[in-house]
Order: C-alpha cells, then sequence, then structure tokens
C-alpha cells in the first residue's frame, strides 16, 4: 500500500511540474501575442523556463513557442513604426529574428520525431519554414547585418547575420519545390556571401574568408575578383600551395587576364625559378598562341633580364613587339620596350665617353647612334603613358629625356613642363 501511495505522489508531482510548465508555455504565448500590450520580457522568463525543464524541454510547441517570441516582436515593431510614420529600427528587428530562427530550427526538428502514434507534427513544421521564407524574403537579417557593419562597426554582429539568412535556403526545412522556386541561389545571393566574407576580414577571420570565397568562386558572381581577393588570402596566411593552386586554376579559367599570370611570373621571379616562369609561359602561348598578354609578360622577363644581367635583348624586344602585334593598347609592353632602348642608349653613350677626344667622327657617329636610340625609347614611352597617365615610373623616364633633349631642342621644353606638372599633380 505504501508503495502505492509513493508511486501516486509520484505521478501527482510530475503532472503538476508538467502542467506549471505548460502553464508557462502558454503565459508566453499569450504575453508576446497581445496586439496592444505585449510583455515580451515576461514572456522570455516564462519560455525560459519551459525550455529548462525535462517535461517540456523536448516538446516541439515548447520551441516553436520560443520563437514566435522574436516573430511577435518584429511585427510588433513593424507596425509601432508604421503607425508613427517613422522607419523601423532594422537592429531591433534583427535580434529578434536572429533569436526566433534559432528556436524555430529546433522546433522544426522536434515536431518531425514521430509520436507514440507514429504521427509528426506538420502544423509547426509548416510554420516554422514559412516564418524562415519570411526572414528571408524580407532581408530582415541583412538588414540588421549591415546596420551592425555601418553603423556600429559591430563586425561580428554583421557576419552572424548574414550567416543565418545564407543558411535559410540550405536548410533541409526549406527545401520544398515551391520555397526552392522563390529562393534562388543567384548573383545577389552570393554577392551577399561576399559580403560575409568581408565581414569576416575585418575581425581577422582568414580561416572563415577563404572558406566563402572557396565556395562562391566559381558561381557567377564577379568570379574575376573573387579568385584575386582568394589568392590575397591564402598570400596573407602564407599558404602557398593553395595560392599556386588557385592562381593555375584561374590562369586556365582567365587566359587573357594579366593579373594571374603576372602574379604567378612575380612568384617565380621572387623566388628566383625565371627558368620554371619561361617554362610556363611557353605552354601558355602553345595552348593558346593569340594571348597577347602571355607575350607582353614573356617579354617584361626577358626585359629585367636585359636590365639586370645585360642579357636577352632580342628576345625581350622581339617577344614585346609580338605582343603589341596583337594588342597595341598593352601599356605595360610598351613601357618595357621604351626602357630596353633607353638601357640600350645608356650603354651607348657611357662608350662613347671612353672615346679619343680627337676622334671628332667617331664621337659625332656615336652620339647620333644613342640620340635616334633614346629618340625610340621616348616614342615607347610617350604610347605607354597615352595609355597609362598615372604611372609614375613611365612619367619619370619621360621627364629625363625630356630635360636631355630641350637642352639642343627646345621644343621638348613644353613637354617637360607638362610631365613635370603630371608629376607634381599625381
Amino acid at each position: 500500500m505504501k508503495k502505492v501511495i509513493y508511486l501516486m505522489a509520484v505521478l501527482l508531482i510530475s503532472s503538476i511540474g508538467l502542467y506549471a510548465q505548460k502553464s508557462n508555455v502558454k503565459i508566453a504565448k499569450s504575453k508576446s501575442s497581445s496586439i496592444e500590450n505585449p510583455d515580451f520580457a515576461t514572456a522570455r522568463e516564462a519560455i525560459k523556463l519551459a525550455l529548462q525543464d525535462e517535461t517540456t524541454k523536448n516538446d516541439a510547441e515548447t520551441w516553436y513557442v520560443a520563437g514566435m517570441i522574436g516573430y511577435n516582436e518584429y511585427q510588433y515593431l513593424m507596425t509601432k513604426a508604421q503607425e508613427n510614420l517613422q522607419q523601423p529600427d532594422p537592429m531591433a528587428i534583427a535580434k529578434a529574428v536572429a533569436e526566433s530562427y534559432d528556436y524555430f530550427i529546433v522546433a522544426d526538428s522536434l515536431s518531425l520525431i514521430p509520436n507514440a502514434k507514429g504521427k509528426v507534427n506538420t502544423k509547426i513544421h509548416r510554420e516554422c519554414s514559412e516564418k524562415l521564407f519570411e526572414y528571408y524574403q524580407r532581408q530582415l537579417l541583412v538588414n540588421g547585418g549591415i546596420t551592425a557593419n555601418n553603423d556600429l562597426q559591430d563586425y561580428q554582429t554583421a557576419y552572424d547575420m548574414f550567416d543565418k539568412h545564407q543558411s535559410i535556403p540550405l536548410l533541409k526545412m526549406m527545401q520544398e519545390p515551391k520555397l526552392q522556386e522563390q529562393m534562388p541561389l543567384d548573383t545577389n545571393y552570393y554577392a551577399y556571401s561576399s559580403y560575409q566574407a568581408a565581414f569576416a576580414m575585418k575581425l581577422g577571420d582568414h580561416d572563415k574568408v577563404i572558406a566563402i570565397y572557396e565556395n562562391i568562386k566559381d558561381k557567377g558572381y564577379k568570379p574575376l575578383a573573387i579568385r584575386e581577393w582568394l589568392v590575397q588570402e591564402y598570400i596573407e596566411v602564407k599558404d602557398t600551395v593553395n595560392m599556386l593552386k588557385t592562381i593555375n586554376e584561374s590562369i586556365e579559367k582567365f587566359p587573357t587576364d594579366p593579373y594571374f599570370l603576372q602574379l604567378l611570373i612575380q612568384y617565380y621571379l621572387n623566388t628566383g625559378q625565371i627558368d620554371e616562369a619561361l617554362t610556363y609561359l611557353d605552354k601558355a602561348i602553345e595552348r593558346n598562341p593569340d594571348v597577347a598578354n602571355y607575350y607582353q609578360v614573356k617579354g617584361s622577363i626577358y626585359a629585367y633580364l636585359y636590365e639586370q644581367e645585360g642579357t636577352h635583348r632580342d628576345d625581350a624586344i622581339k617577344t614585346l613587339k609580338k605582343a603589341l602585334e596583337l594588342d597595341n593598347s598593352l601599356a605595360d609592353a610598351n613601357y618595357h620596350l621604351g626602357n630596353i632602348y633607353y638601357l640600350q642608349a645608356e650603354k651607348v653613350k657611357d662608350k662613347a665617353g671612353y672615346i679619343n677626344y680627337k676622334d671628332t667622327k667617331a664621337i659625332e657617329a656615336a652620339e647620333k647612334q644613342y640620340t635616334e636610340i633614346y629618340q625610340t625609347a621616348i616614342e615607347y614611352f610617350e604610347k605607354a603613358h597615352e595609355l597609362n597617365k598615372t604611372d609614375l615610373v613611365t612619367l619619370q623616364r619621360l621627364k629625363s629625356l625630356y630635360y636631355m633633349f630641350m637642352q639642343k631642342d627646345s621644343s621638348y621644353e613644353a613637354k617637360y613642363k607638362q610631365v613635370r606638372d603630371e608629376i607634381n599633380n599625381l
């Protein structure tokens, strides 16, 4: 008899506890859904108890009501702003939405667990997915993230808000065809991913930045820029293996773009692998013989060797002229050709200084020779300047040459003054 009485007492206490927590769920629901005077603080306190109690913490209804508190608060803030003819506070709305997002995720997962009769709570599943779809369509988390970034410089919150927004179309609960049709993973979606990466960058979280860029690099949104940023991230974390892998992939995808090829060549040059750079370029030219930039970069390497070692002058001139045959708008090819002739003229001029001063004919011949070479250099520098008005190195070369020539030809004085002024205004 005592044992039966004890068991009845336990059952009575359990039922009282269950009733109390069910009551808290009702209180939370009632306080948060009041149209005129909602009390969200009391609602949150009540649902907190129910979420912690063994009798109700695994109930989908409990988590759904917890999510509805944030949802109702967002609706209330929107309504009040409209009544007062004001703009709603995007940060306050986003915080309420972000809170309810977490609860709806759990509520949905619990609603799909069959009960004793083998049934699932399709109503809660449908309600949760509809609410998250509403958040996504109205971009409530995006607006909060932008506010956190722009106004508060709170980059962690900005990242978290965007992370929740971007995850919604990917959630298992959101895979119904009708919902998916209205949440395409298009360029706008991946643009938001790039913003999220920017927030992670401000946080110094390179792992997150890299993960995002790797995910979106081939999804159609600014593919060239995304890959450039991804390479810079690998450089930042000193991941040479993935840096080179990304550069090589990018060269294959964008053979006419100079950035990746020049970056790869610069890496080879910085690490003393000039032969490897030339071999790579030869292979690239063999695959795509009409890409002007390949010849420009190869010619720039020969120009570098001529500048450093005095070798490969003819190779440099031939290759750079081939680049200009294919594309005469290459500023760098014109600059390198100008610099080759400039250096050649300097060498002829230096040698002339050792000619016996009595050998006037030899001196005149040498002067005529280096003057003509300087003039050829000027032509290429002027073309390079025409194509790239702000390149300081080209301007400085022109300034030096114009100054030299205006000592004997006053027509160069105006050109000298113009270039000097351009340099001063940079």
